[in-house]
Order: C-alpha cells, then sequence, then structure tokens
C-alpha cells in the first residue's frame, strides 16, 4: 500500500492500467543499520538526531510528501514477520519476495 500510494501521490501515470487486488498485513519498514563496530555513543547520537529531525516541525511537509507517519525503535524480533511473509509466499509457489 506504502508504495502505491507514493505512486500515485507523486507518480500517478505509472499506476495507468494497474489495479490493486489485495493487500499484506502491516510489518515494520526497512530499519536504519550502521556498521556494527560503531561506538554505542555514535549509535546513540545518531537516533537522537533521527527522531529529532523526525520530530521537527518544519519539515511536516517533507514527511507528509513521504507518507512518514511515525518513528519507533523496534527490537530485533519485531521484524520476524517480514520472515514469515517470506515463508508463506514460499509455500504459495513465491520463492522470493521483492
Amino acid at each position: 500500500m506504502f508504495t502505491y500510494a507514493l505512486l500515485r501521490r507523486h507518480r500517478p501515470t505509472t499506476l495507468s492500467g494497474i489495479r490493486k487486488l489485495g493487500r499484506t498485513d502491516r510489518a515494520p519498514g526497512i530499519p536504519y543499520v550502521t556498521r556494527s563496530t560503531v561506538a554505542k555513543d555514535t549509535v546513540a547520537r545518531m537516533r537522537t538526531a533521527l527522531f529529532r529531525t523526525f520530530n521537527d516541525p518544519q519539515l511536516t511537509t517533507v514527511r507528509q510528501a513521504l507518507l512518514l507517519e511515525d518513528l519507533e525503535e523496534l527490537q530485533l524480533s519485531q521484524y520476524q514477520r517480514i520472515t514469515e511473509f517470506q515463508q508463506i509466499a514460499a509455500r504459495h509457489d513465491y520463492p522470493e519476495l521483492t
């Protein structure tokens, strides 16, 4: 839904002849990552900067244009939902999700 909504908003002609057949359950988006050797205090500063930027009122229109509603810190286990989608797809002869 997210990709479709972005295309509908910013590139509607790319959806010509396409219709939605259904939608999947919600799952976490792609996480922000950095290399594993980054110091914990640096990671904390990066996290703080992301949250400050995301909550900056001057960037409201940018967030709206990108359909960004919220930013959360998730535990690794919460990404299991994506793995479950892959397993369901494989059982229905879709071995690779893109």
